[in-house]
């Protein structure tokens, strides 16, 4: 079995490992955004998790859409997502809530996924 299918997590499972309270900023992602791609609101969500994670300060929050994120591949088979400072990812959203008790991840499923070059 190829060793992509072990990174094939569901977000919430990265929420428990990597998340902290929460100080910061509200960032949003979502790959189907169309505005500035600035994660300021979903609709000028970031639309690759790893530029959100980038530009994001410790203590912050990601709220991430429905869907498979995957980091971006350019031949390297070892990329992955890389998380070196405190945050909370939410996944598990439709796109459009405003609240933390608004997301459905059971109907809403968000994936990050180590199926690098795969489409």
């Amino acid at each position: 079995m190829p060793i992509s299918y072990f990174f094939h997590l569901s977000i919430l499972l990265i929420h428990f490992c990597f998340s902290s309270p929460s100080n910061g900023t509200v960032s949003y992602v979502d790959a189907d955004a169309t505005g500035n791609n600035d994660g300021s609101s979903w609709n000028d969500a970031y639309q690759r998790l790893e530029n959100a994670i980038a530009a994001a300060s410790p203590g912050d929050t990601l709220w991430i859409a429905q869907g498979t994120y995957k980091p971006a591949f350019d031949g390297d088979r070892s990329v992955s997502f890389h998380i070196e400072k405190p945050l909370a990812l939410y996944g598990g959203f439709q796109g459009n809530e405003t609240t933390l008790l608004e997301r459905d991840p059971a109907n809403f499923i968000t994936l990050l996924s180590g199926d690098i070059g795969l489409e």
